[in-house]
């Protein structure tokens, strides 16, 4: 793992540096680039997206991918599921027009594999590509404050490094390519199972008469390791709104069981969590976060967890 401190100097590089697809993460980019004094131009497959970003001020576009590719030495793909495919290898995608020693960063939704195939496809043609996932919220981009996994050839990653260093605080190399995006699936089906034992524990506190929010402060107390934080401030509050959709993380735990099922492991807990993410899935009052899943838990234990006086068992759930 390697660490920046956040006032660390960056290397300040000559060589132009590309950033395809323009939605949320791709415009944190080129504003933290952008603002560090990079030579930083973008550019969207989807035409629309870039007259958006043209219309709100953005600048340094760059037009098509086939014309960022043939300006840009190193090329971020910040690109929706589904995108990266046809970005990369199609009529006017970047690879028609990279340049020799250019290198593709993936930073897309498209996950592991998919970016693992093009990565092997674009490799025996003697180009570079790397992988870095973005870990938390766009925000820390733009502040350089993010946590990058990140997969690939080492000697790729030390062409990269000047640019992680000036988006991220904390860059860890997982391993090759694939292997960033699959341990962030891990990590986030890990967190969402812990959550989730967590909220069936509050259920249960509450339907023998211990007010959650009690219960949960005496969690805390008693097991100060427990990650409390998210039920907290999202469930007992009555947020249900964490900003990562239900479909995103029924994909995670998708990929965390493939993983599984090529092991002797029986991924009973996942197996478990995946079933639950089902039954949110089907939940008529459901808003599509993921948060959706403890709804779907309080409907079926007919106890909603939140703060005050305890509830009795008949008490329905009856929705966010």
């Amino acid at each position: 793992m390697v660490e920046q401190s956040a006032d660390a100097p960056i290397a300040m590089m000559q060589e132009s540096v590309g950033v395809l697809g323009l939605g949320a993460l791709g415009v944190a980019l080129i504003k933290r680039f952008s603002s560090l004094g990079f030579d930083v131009s973008g550019a969207d497959p989807d035409a629309r997206a870039l007259q958006a970003y043209l219309a709100t001020g953005g600048a340094s576009a760059a037009g098509s991918p086939l014309h960022l590719a043939r300006s840009a030495q190193v090329i971020l793909l910040a690109l929706g599921r589904g995108e990266l495919h046809d970005a990369v290898l199609g009529p006017n995608g970047v690879a028609a027009g990279l340049r020799p020693g250019a290198v593709l960063v993936d930073m897309s939704d498209s996950g592991p594999e998919v970016g693992a195939s093009l990565g092997r496809r674009l490799e025996s043609r003697g180009l570079a590509w790397m992988e870095a996932v973005l870990v938390g919220e766009t925000a820390a981009v733009v502040a350089g404050e993010a946590t990058l996994l990140v997969g690939g050839d080492p000697v790729h990653l030390g062409r990269c490094e000047h640019l992680f260093a000036a988006i991220a605080t904390k860059v860890v190399r997982v391993g090759r390519v694939g292997d960033a995006g699959l341990v962030a699936s891990l990590a986030a089906s890990a967190s969402l199972l812990a959550h989730a034992a967590l909220c069936e524990a509050l259920i249960a506190a509450r339907s023998s008469g211990i007010a959650p929010d009690v219960a949960l402060s005496a969690i805390e107390a008693a097991r100060p390791e427990i990650s409390s934080g998210f039920v907290r401030e999202q469930i007992l509050s009555r947020r249900f709104d964490v900003g990562r959709s239900l479909a995103d993380a029924t994909i995670d735990v998708d990929r965390a069981l493939r993983a599984a099922g090529k092991t002797n492991v029986p991924a009973l807990f996942l197996s478990t969590l995946r079933q639950a993410l089902a039954l949110a899935h089907r939940q008529e009052n459901g808003r599509g976060d993921v948060t959706d899943l403890f709804g779907a838990l309080e409907a079926l234990s007919r106890v909603k967890i939140s703060k005050g006086p305890s509830l009795q068992n008949d008490e329905v759930a009856s929705g966010h």
